[in-house]
Order: C-alpha cells, then structure tokens, then sequence
C-alpha cells in the first residue's frame, strides 16, 4: 500500500485488522516506530490496482527512498517538482464583477526548489568562522556582499514584473484568438460577463471623452480667434505708437533747435549787460550809447526767436499728446490680450482636470478588459489548450518560461541575502564596536598623556 493509513485494496480492512498484521504481534503501529528499518517485505505479488508511488530522489535528503515493496510508515511524501503555477493578473479584476476568478489564482502557487548550494555559491559569504574573534572578518564580507546582493535583487525584480506582464499579455492574446469559440461555449459565460462590460465601458467612456475633446476644442478655438484677433490690433497699434513717437523726436529736435537759439540770445544779451555795467561805472543809471544800441538789439532778437519757438512747442505738445494716446490704446488692447489667455488657461486647467479624471476611466475599463482576457486565458490554458492557436501557445509557454527562471533568479537572491550566519553576524559587529571603542579610549588617552607632560 502506498500508506500505512490506507485501507487493503482486496479486503478493505483496516491495516491494524488485516490478518498479516494482526497475526504478526504488531497490533499497533506504534510498533514500527521501534526500528529504523523501513519495514517487513510483504510476501506475495501486488494487487494491480495497488501502486507504490517513490519521490525521486534526491542526493542532498537525509535517506534515499525506500526499495519497491516496503512500507513507508507514516512518512511524510516528497514534494515533486513541478513547472511553477499560473499566478493570477497582476492587477485582478474588481471584486464587485460577477465572474469568479479561475481556479488556478484560487490556489497558493507551491514553493520554489532551490538548491541550497547555489543559493550559497550566489551568497559568497563563506562558512561562518567557528573562533570568534574571526567574526569581524566574516560580517565584514556580509555586509559588503550584501549591498551587491541588494542591487541584483532589485533589477531581478523589475525582470520579474516585466516577465508577469508578458505573460499576461501572452494570456490575453490567447482569449482573444480564441474569443469566437470561447463566446459559443457555455463554460466561459460567467468569465464573459467582465470582458463585455469592460469593453461597455470603455467605449461610453472614450465616446464621452471624445464628446469633451471636442467641446473644449471648439471652446479654444474660439479664444485663440480672438486672441489672434487682439494680436492683430496690438500690432497695428504699435505700429501708431512707433510712429508717433517717431515724430515726436523729430519735432523735439526742431523745438530744441529753436530753444538752443533763445538761450544763446540770452546769454549774449547777459554778457552785454555786464559789459555795459562795468563800462558805466557803479554810480551809473543807464547804460553807455554804444551799449544801448547793441542791448536793444539783443533784446528785440531775444523777443524773435522766443516768438519762433511757439510753433515748434505747440507741435511737439500735439505728437506728445498722441503718442499718449496712441500708448493708451496699445495698453487697453494688451490687457484684452492678456484677459484671453488667461480664459485659454482656465478653460485649460478646468478641461485639464476632467479629461484625467475620464482619461483615467477609459485607462481603467481598459485595464478591466484586459484582466478579464486574462483570466479566460488561464482558463483556456487550464481546460482548452489543444483548442489554441499554435503560435499563441507557444509564446505563452516561453513567457511563462522566462517568468519561471526570472522568479527563480529572485528567489536565489532573496535566500542568499538571508544566508548568513545571524549570530556570527552579530558577533562580530560587537567586537567590531568593541574594538573602536577601545581604540577610541586610548587615543584620548594618549592625548591625554602627551598634553599634560611637562618637558624637562
């Protein structure tokens, strides 16, 4: 019998009942718990229907499995290695859907077997010391080991990440060669139920989300009309203003030219003055003939030329005044400029955040349909695969190869990062700490010393 808990295959009775048991003396099975031999050969030819199941063996287990026709009393069955489970989507469908999730994202996926010896060939710590004051130099190589570990292990997992997705995508594919079978099956309709309204939802939303793109399009080309509009006219009315102001210079220069001309009058009349001052003497009321003529003439070109500067200063006075106005009108048309590029920008901020929000629906229904293509994948693998086209299978199979190796590559890391020797580990650190300390101690010590000796 393949367990000494099972019942005989011929007679159906109990093994503490059968009668090469019970005519033995073994009434219990606690008496076989008393040798460490696997058990009496049994006599006779085995029922056909009675098959003895061996683990493979395994040269790294304590005891090699035990010949053809001996009891295994008990003892716990091997685990047989076995190609690593479907995991379910990485991003499982809402539980608030009414499809069940397959029976293979239900169950746990088995352990990983690794191989203890490469888990330490990739660890690199060497055995931990048995004397204890070599301790320090095995956590040294720990923790310099790890660090290197850590790396390896973080691109191992995002190698892990980019594998899951292949393969979901390789699942997906495989639902949608199949769809047109699938949706004529009756097994699939629960897992169909998602998938449609997934694709429901994904298309009221991208319809609605079209429907807003379009809006908001019609809405700013509307306020970039106007903006180009308004460009247009502050163009326009910088021109004005350039031209204004270019004959505004060009009247100030007439004007300063007429006023240059009066203040060289005055000044000549100021230096006949004092002349004519200094010729009369300080006791003088009147000015000497010679200087009276020349003063009065001075004074009638003083009175000419301010004359001549009237014209020029009402001229200049106008081109000012329209350079103002022309400055005025160049401001107003910037701040309506500036008015609609701030609505451009509202609408944008307020578009801007609905058409994420909706971006965000489609991107998620999306992300539904494709977990729900998922799982009728692993469904379709699990029950249909001869129903599958040959290619998809196929890159299945090497996705979920590669993600097999890959999850295996991590969980070697993650194992060699956690082999070494904890208490060796730790050892070492304190006599590391204690070591410092110490050090520590008798450099202030020595400091100590030397700074209070006094020299001779």
């Amino acid at each position: 019998m393949p367990s000494a808990s099972d019942v005989c295959p011929l007679c159906g009775k109990h093994p503490a009942d059968h009668p090469s048991i019970s005519s033995s003396g073994y009434a219990t099975f606690g008496a076989f718990d008393d040798f460490d031999d696997p058990g009496p050969e049994l006599g006779g030819t085995p029922a056909p229907s009675a098959q003895v199941v061996h683990a493979p063996f395994d040269a790294f287990q304590d005891e090699p499995p035990p010949p053809a026709g001996l009891f295994e009393v008990e003892a716990p069955p091997r685990p047989k290695p076995a190609a690593p489970a479907l995991a379910p989507p990485s991003n499982p469908i809402a539980a608030s859907r009414p499809a069940s999730p397959p029976a293979s994202s239900q169950n746990s996926p088995p352990a990983l077997q690794v191989d203890p010896y490469e888990v330490a060939i990739l660890a690199d710590y060497g055995p931990a010391p048995e004397q204890f004051f070599l301790t320090p130099l095995y956590a040294w190589r720990v923790l310099s080991r790890r660090r290197e570990l850590k790396r390896r292990l973080a691109v191992a997992d995002r190698a892990v990440a980019q594998a899951e997705r292949a393969r979901d995508d390789r699942l997906a594919d495989l639902a949608e060669g199949a769809r047109p079978t699938v949706e004529k099956s009756p097994e699939f309709a629960t897992l169909l139920q998602p998938l449609v309204a997934a694709e429901q939802s994904a298309a009221d939303r991208a319809s609605a989300l079209a429907l807003r793109n379009a809006e908001f399009a019609k809405q700013v080309g509307t306020v970039d009309q106007q903006i180009a509009d308004a460009q247009q006219k502050v163009q326009a009315a910088q021109a004005v203003v350039d031209a204004a102001r270019r004959q505004l210079a060009a009247k100030e220069e007439v004007l300063r030219r007429a006023q240059a001309l009066v203040k060289r009058v005055e000044i000549e009349l100021r230096n006949t003055q004092e002349l004519a001052r200094t010729a009369a003497g300080p006791n003088a009321k009147t000015a000497p003939p010679e200087f009276a003529r020349q003063l009065a003439a001075l004074q009638q070109e003083l009175e000419t030329r301010r004359a001549e500067c009237e014209a020029p200063q009402t001229s200049f006075d106008q081109a000012l005044a329209e350079v103002r106005q022309a400055e005025q009108s160049l401001s107003t048309l910037d701040r309506t400029v500036r008015g609609l590029r701030a609505e451009r920008s509202r609408i944008e901020q307020t578009y801007s955040r609905e058409a994420s929000l909706r971006s965000e629906g489609v991107q998620r229904a999306e992300s539904d349909r494709r977990n729900a293509l998922i799982a009728i994948g692993i469904r379709l693998v699990e029950t249909q695969l001869g129903m599958l086209d040959p290619a998809r299978r196929e890159a299945w199979s090497c996705a979920q190869a590669e993600l097999a190796a890959r999850t295996l590559e991590a969980e070697k890391l993650r194992r060699a990062l956690d082999s070494d020797d904890k208490k060796a580990v730790r050892t070492g650190l304190t006599l590391m700490a204690v070591a410092a300390v110490i050090a520590v101690g008798v450099i202030a010590a020595l400091i100590w010393a030397l700074g209070s000796s006094t020299p001779t």
